[in-house]
């Protein structure tokens, strides 16, 4: 998004502050660059819909025990092996995109983060029947709505355009209030519409990006717009502009000291 990158997912010098934050909340991570975390057993990578883990071969130390928490998991399973690493299929991911039925009003991000750490001392998985969206206000401080329905079975949500990372087009049904929850980097320069309509876009989970939706069959977007590209571009213009400006008023100096 800011440097013409698909996305953050791989490796980011600069990686986002609610990126680190999330993977703070899951347990002691590794370094902010590589966005690693010594522990790959979590209800928040199944938030975050982490299908594949890999780990570093048993040898000794930390490599020995993430191994040792994945092999005591029925919902890992291992698909391949080299002499340093190992490859496991998280079966307990949960979609990218899916309505949430329940949602939590939360005030600031900090309070996002105390309840997710507390998750990850009560359990190890998270089922999608139990899940319980935590929204903090929008950009405007407008809060979000607390939500306690449920699932019927049409409900259906379907991502329409998964290879664009600068837009999103997405078709749901619900026939209760619920919560499009877009398992994505929340990142200022987002907007969101339902139907045509402008709504507002909320953080979701400390990390992710999320949108209202009342009962009723629905076509979603959401979209990237930097705020700080125009004001670039304009500047650059104008510092374009005064240099041009600079070497016409300079030229005729120039051309009368060499007639000199």
């Amino acid at each position: 998004m800011l440097y013409g990158l698909a996305d953050f997912r791989l490796n980011s010098a600069l990686p986002p502050r609610r990126y680190v934050s999330y993977l703070s909340a899951a347990g002691p991570s590794g370094t902010a660059t590589f966005l690693t975390t010594a522990h790959p057993r979590s209800p928040l990578l199944d938030l975050a819909a982490v299908r594949y883990v890999v780990v570093e071969r048993a040898g000794a130390g930390p490599g020995l025990d993430a191994q040792r928490e994945l092999e005591g998991d029925a919902a890992f399973v291992r698909l391949a092996q080299t002499p340093r690493a190992l490859l496991y299929e998280n079966l307990g991911a949960l979609p990218r995109v899916r309505l949430v039925y329940r949602a939590l009003p939360v005030a600031r991000p900090a309070d996002a983060r105390k309840q997710l750490a507390q998750l990850v001392q009560e359990r190890a998985h998270l089922a999608a029947a139990d899940e319980v969206a935590l929204i903090e206000p929008d950009a405007d401080g407008s809060p979000a709505p607390a939500l306690a329905s449920a699932a019927t079975a049409a409900d259906r949500v379907r991502l329409l355009n998964p290879g664009d990372p600068d837009r999103l087009s997405i078709e749901a049904n619900n026939a209760q209030p619920a919560i499009l929850l877009v398992v994505d980097t929340f990142y200022p320069g987002w907007r969101a519409t339902v139907d045509g309509a402008r709504v507002p876009l909320f953080p979701a989970d400390l990390l992710f990006r999320a949108v209202y939706l009342p009962p009723g069959s629905h076509r979603v977007v959401l979209e990237y717009r930097s705020r700080t590209f125009p004001a670039a571009v304009v500047l650059c213009a104008a510092a374009a502009a005064a240099c041009l400006s600079f070497a016409v008023r300079r030229r005729p100096t120039a051309m009368s000291s060499s007639q000199s």
